[in-house]
This record gives C-alpha cells, sequence and structure tokens, in this order.
C-alpha cells in the first residue's frame, strides 16, 4: 500500500460512505504506526478503508456542516465504510490516540480540572 493516487475531489463530496478527519501532519506517522500497523488495527477493528491525503485549498470541505467553501487545507484521513456507526468509531479511535499523543488537539482544557461530582446514592 504504498505510492501515490489521484481522485477527483469534488466526486467525493457526494458520496455517503466517506467521513474525513482532520490530522497534524506532525501526527501522520503516529496514526499510520510502523509498517501501517496502527491503521491496519483502526481498519480491521472496525470494518472501515483508510488513507491520509493531503488537500488543498479550494478542496477541503467541512464533513460536519457540509459547508463546501471552507477551506482549510491540510491533511486528512479518509474514512470510507457503508456502515456509518462504523466510520464514527473510526473516528473516534483515531481522534482518542491524537488526544492520546497531543492533548487538547480535539478537546479544550478544563480549568481547575475535571469537575467532582456527587456519588448518586449520596444524599
Amino acid at each position: 500500500r504504498e505510492g501515490h493516487m489521484s481522485f477527483n475531489f469534488s466526486e467525493m463530496l457526494h458520496r455517503t460512505d466517506l467521513t474525513l478527519l482532520k490530522a497534524p501532519h506532525a501526527m501522520k506517522g503516529y496514526i499510520v504506526g510502523r509498517s501501517g500497523a496502527t491503521l491496519r488495527q483502526i481498519e480491521s477493528a472496525n470494518g472501515v478503508f483508510l488513507f491520509f491525503a493531503r488537500l488543498e485549498k479550494g478542496d477541503a470541505y467541512d464533513v460536519y456542516s457540509g459547508n463546501t467553501s471552507f477551506n482549510e487545507e491540510g491533511e486528512y484521513l479518509f474514512i470510507f465504510s457503508h456502515d456509518k456507526s462504523s466510520r464514527r468509531a473510526a473516528e473516534l479511535y483515531t481522534m482518542s490516540l491524537l488526544e492520546y499523543k497531543s492533548a487538547g488537539e480535539y478537546t479544550e482544557p478544563l480549568e481547575g480540572g475535571i469537575p467532582s461530582r456527587p456519588r448518586p446514592d449520596s444524599p
């Protein structure tokens, strides 16, 4: 699984079996893993097909709002599966890997730490 590939991104916008996840370029190697081991593990655990591609300005779009005028270039993880829950599971797993390696990548730090909650059995 090496080498270059090309695809028509505008055709990808209409696919219903694709989720995109923006990933920091510096973290790409961490997600791929040694000889692609981490990427393949995510694929086999979730029944998805994954690859990275760099999108240039004008190519990228905001997958959450569907806004095709979103111009954020960078490295994206393409997550393919006909099963939306499988794509979401792979996306969340990848996001958790990135958060583990670089805290704050997808979440905001809580001021003062994690808030304490009363136990359900306490008055």
